[in-house]
């Protein structure tokens, strides 16, 4: 689970540089999917470990 929650925790910090770099691009709506990318890829590990829920 450790290498699986590192792998989720690396794809958020990608989004998440990612929409600064269209924010700064003046991208709004590519930033904002991005931004949303980032915080669903930063809950799932948790949600897998601590409630069961794998979505």
């Amino acid at each position: 689970m450790k290498d699986e929650t590192s792998v989720w925790l690396q794809y958020a910090a990608e989004n998440l540089a990612s929409a600064q770099i269209l924010l700064d691009s003046g991208l709004v709506n590519s930033c904002l999917q991005n931004v949303q990318h980032h915080l669903s890829s930063f809950q799932i590990p948790y949600r897998k470990r601590y409630s069961g829920i794998y979505p």
